[in-house]
């Protein structure tokens, strides 16, 4: 193509005004430092975002059917079928939850009591056993405590830990009588990277704690793990629809909503202000182009005297941006990708594992910011050349060669 052919002589031109060539050298550089510093800033906003989700969904289920009211026969066979017949779903559990008062050799501490069906205790993919630190094979009723609150209790394996809720206490008051207290052994002790779990939770099961809330027949709600937890919320949606009013639907991003929104939009505003770096090399292709317009007055002059078009003029500036551009996206992906790949494979950046969960800055690249980031750069760089190709069109061909 005759416009691409020139714009590349443009590009390579030494012979006049080498400053020209110097700036242009400079836009490519700059798009190229602004690609490359998009692609792992990116890569380390996904990598953190990504660890923090990992550490929400330890041990969290991806999805929460509570229960407004006791839910009749009907309505629970009805919630099992879907869940059941449901290919999406990992697996589920029953569970009762309230809060109680621990005490263990005179410490005592307000928990949140879950107390889940025996069976899942020992099932494989009960997401709590694989951070369990420490257990106690016994035939006694037991207590799975964090490890942060079983330093607080002063509680070690084998201990016993009593339990009791306000409505106990409340009763006893009124009617003078010793409170209902379920007296529990400590048989494991675990510890999740999710640290609101550690700290607000403890678990038993679920006879302890029907018995100790005087719940015969009542459940708090469902816990649902799924296969993929990207689905919880489309999985959500179709629970609505079975239409009962006594279901309160809660997924793990409502959970964690807030942290979520707040990860989004620090995303949006990284990416929009390091698209800054590649906005400005535009403007130094624009100083360029606009330089190159008046140094090659003469150039264009002549090309339009043996009937090159307007358009084609045009196109010749346009190129010259976008291959500028180009380059320097080409050059600022090898270097983008150069340093994900280092620090993914190399851990160039090392964290120290004693105070945080990685032992290094965690990186992932995402294929939606790396076409985001090559349509900004490409089109910051064909926009740059619009001004200096409309400028060129605009010369008088018979000022510009009348002396020569």
């Amino acid at each position: 193509m005759f416009e691409k052919f020139v714009a590349k002589r443009y590009i390579k031109s030494k012979r006049r005004l080498s400053f020209i060539t110097i700036i242009s050298r400079v836009s490519t550089l700059g798009v190229s430092v602004g690609v490359a510093a998009l692609i792992v800033v990116m890569a380390v906003f996904n990598g953190f975002g990504s660890l923090a989700k990992k550490l929400m969904l330890s041990a969290e289920p991806h999805l929460q059917i509570k229960f407004v009211s006791s839910p009749i026969k009907s309505e629970l066979s009805k919630i099992k079928n879907f869940l059941n017949n449901n290919s999406e779903v990992d697996y589920y559990y029953k569970f009762v939850e309230g809060k109680v008062i621990l005490g263990s050799k005179r410490q005592f501490k307000i928990l949140t009591l879950k107390g889940i069906e025996s069976k899942v205790f020992n099932s494989k993919k009960f997401g709590l056993k694989k951070y369990l630190t420490n257990t106690l094979i016994t035939d006694k009723r037991g207590v799975l405590i964090s490890l942060s609150n079983a330093v607080k209790l002063n509680a070690r394996l084998g201990d016993e830990i009593k339990m009791t809720t306000f409505q106990s206490l409340e009763k006893s008051a009124v009617m003078l009588a010793p409170p209902k207290v379920a007296d529990l052994r400590l048989t494991a002790i675990f510890s999740t990277p999710n640290n609101e779990l550690n700290a607000n939770y403890v678990f038993a099961n679920i006879d302890d704690v029907k018995f100790l809330f005087d719940r015969k027949n009542r459940l708090s709600g469902i816990d649902v793990f799924l296969k993929d937890y990207k689905i919880a919320s489309a999985l959500k949606t179709k629970l609505e629809q079975l239409g009962s009013n006594n279901l309160r639907i809660v997924t793990w991003e409502d959970n964690h909503k807030r942290l979520l929104n707040m990860m989004k939009l620090e995303r949006f505003f990284a990416f929009l202000l390091l698209s800054l770096i590649i906005f400005v090399a535009g403007f130094n292709i624009l100083s360029s182009l606009t330089m190159s317009v008046t140094v090659k007055q003469k150039d264009i002059a002549v090309m339009r005297a043996f009937g090159v078009t307007q358009k084609s003029v045009k196109r010749i500036f346009l190129f010259e941006g976008l291959m500028i551009g180009i380059k320097g996206t080409f050059w600022g992906f090898v270097i983008g990708i150069a340093i994900y790949f280092a620090q993914y494979y190399f851990k160039i950046y090392p964290l120290d594992a004693t105070k945080y969960v990685v032992d290094a800055l965690p990186v992932k690249l995402d294929l939606f910011d790396l076409v985001a980031t090559l349509v900004v750069s490409l089109a910051f760089s064909v926009f740059a050349g619009v001004y200096p190709a409309k400028q060129a069109v605009k010369l008088n061909i018979i000022d510009a060669i009348k002396w020569e």
